[in-house]
């Protein structure tokens, strides 16, 4: 009876050990498929939205399951495209008011000459026009003087009214130039930037 007893509970020791084993390997089984189906997908989500926040918009992840793991990887590859999209669109935008801005400059540049010219012809103006009168004035009066009394000087009345017509002709320059500058002055009002 005893050898029956041994026998037996040496094939219960054989059954336990197999069992055990047996049991080892689907744990590890369970745990390897765990790994691979729950934890690979994380450590990719991981690398993908890294690379997403240091500007890599070209990064996806490659997680084509129909569960939560698999949502979260389509939601990451949908924020990467539309953050793609919307740096686009903030790029075009910089460009183009770069582009605005540098044509406004040019504008603001090109007004200030132009009203330093017009401060510098108004001053000149002003500056000729002084000893123009002046010389127009005196030649007015020595032709009169010359007319009242009947002195036969011909010759220096047509000087006295040439130097007259060259001073006129120099005050129709000084307006034109004056014109000139009122036309091309500076504008002054709002401006959108």
């Amino acid at each position: 009876l005893s050898t029956g007893l041994d026998r037996n509970l040496r094939l219960v020791q054989i059954a336990v050990v197999f069992a055990g084993i047996l049991l080892a390997m689907v744990l590890f089984g369970l745990v390897r498929t765990f790994t691979r189906r729950a934890l690979l997908p994380l450590a990719e989500l991981e690398n993908a939205t890294t690379r997403i926040g240091g500007g890599d918009f070209d990064a996806r992840v490659d997680i084509l399951r129909d569960d939560e793991l698999g949502r979260v990887g389509q939601a990451v590859n949908e924020m990467a495209t539309q953050l793609e999209a919307a740096r686009n669109e903030l790029e075009a935008k910089v460009a183009d008011r770069t582009q605005r801005l540098e044509e406004l400059q040019q504008q603001l540049v090109h007004s200030t000459k132009m009203s330093a010219l017009g401060r510098l012809v108004g001053g000149v103006a002003h500056e000729i026009n002084n000893p123009l009168t002046a010389i127009r004035g005196f030649a007015e009066l020595t032709a009169m003087e010359l007319e009242a009394r009947g002195d036969d000087s011909a010759r220096s009345v047509q000087r006295l009214r040439h130097v007259l017509d060259q001073t006129e002709r120099c005050q129709r320059i000084v307006e034109d130039l004056l014109q000139f500058t009122r036309r091309h002055g500076p504008m002054q009002g709002p401006a959108s930037l």
